[in-house]
């Protein structure tokens, strides 16, 4: 089991999200595959026993968050130069990915009305309150945005017919950081000097 781990956002995101995938898909019924199944992958599994279903990152756009350097966690080190008086700092950055996803289903597996059923357990898995809690509680990052979608049309690998359901989009949201390299910076307490020379009003300021 994967969960969402911030430092390796792109690779644990995609793991995490399986790992809710499959809490809630049976695979007596499903094949899910991570990727665009290719046309070697159709051949072995054809005809189709089981509806796949599969996921690939269309789109990955990242920004970082607020404004100035971002950073949100430090870690010092004060051990004595010159490995030490350095601190590393980590940088944010809000990344939405758009999933594609589209549904494979062939007489075998149950034709048309498999597709639709796929159709009803893709919107279980990702639309509504429950459907965020379970996602976010199973992945332990990864939140569910938006989820839409679903065109029906009618395809052939070599004389075998197949049924499949395309354009449909899922986005979800992840925070990263990633760590920058370490800048020294000053130990100990500065002193601060008053200038004795300061007047406010004719009224000379004691240090």
């Amino acid at each position: 089991m994967t969960t969402y781990n911030p430092d390796l956002w792109a690779t644990t995101m995609w793991r995490a999200l399986k790992t809710y995938i499959d809490s809630i898909v049976d695979d007596d019924i499903y094949t899910v595959v991570l990727g665009y199944p290719t046309a070697k992958d159709l051949d072995q599994l054809l005809p189709l026993k089981k509806t796949i279903i599969h996921f690939d990152i269309e789109d990955a756009p990242e920004r970082p968050l607020g404004l100035g350097d971002n950073y949100v966690d430090a870690s010092y080190n004060d051990a004595p130069p010159p490995d030490g008086q350095m601190v590393e700092y980590w940088e944010a950055h809000y990344h939405e990915v758009l999933f594609d996803i589209g549904v494979w289903a062939s007489a075998e597996s149950g034709g048309v009305t498999s597709r639709l059923e796929a159709r009803m357990l893709l919107t279980k898995l990702f639309t509504g309150t429950t459907a965020y809690e379970a996602c976010m509680a199973v992945t332990d990052g990864v939140h569910i945005h938006h989820f839409s979608g679903g065109r029906n049309l009618t395809d052939a690998s070599g004389d075998i017919p197949l049924w499949r359901m395309v354009d449909i989009a899922l986005t979800v949201q992840v925070f990263s950081r990633t760590k920058v390299p370490p800048v020294e910076y000053i130990a100990g307490i500065v002193d601060v000097v008053q200038e004795p020379e300061i007047e406010i009003g004719g009224i000379p300021i004691e240090g």
